[in-house]
């Protein structure tokens, strides 16, 4: 997701009263954080891998 799209998920986030009286660049903060957070750095290919993409790899393994 780049910054813009971002910034403006930030701002409907706000305007929807969802964030209460969350300021959007808090809000936009606070979703930037989440964003990384969903994501884990695969070791063996030195590139990021979202969350459920990681957790269906591994439900495939277990299946196998």
């Amino acid at each position: 997701m780049e910054g813009d799209e971002l910034t403006e998920l930030a701002a409907r986030y706000t305007a929807s009263g969802l964030a209460g009286d969350m300021p959007s660049d808090m809000a936009e903060a606070m979703l930037r954080g989440m964003l990384r957070a969903s994501q884990i750095l695969d070791p063996g290919s030195g590139r990021e891998t979202p969350l459920l993409e990681m957790i269906e790899q591994l439900g495939q393994a277990d299946e196998a």
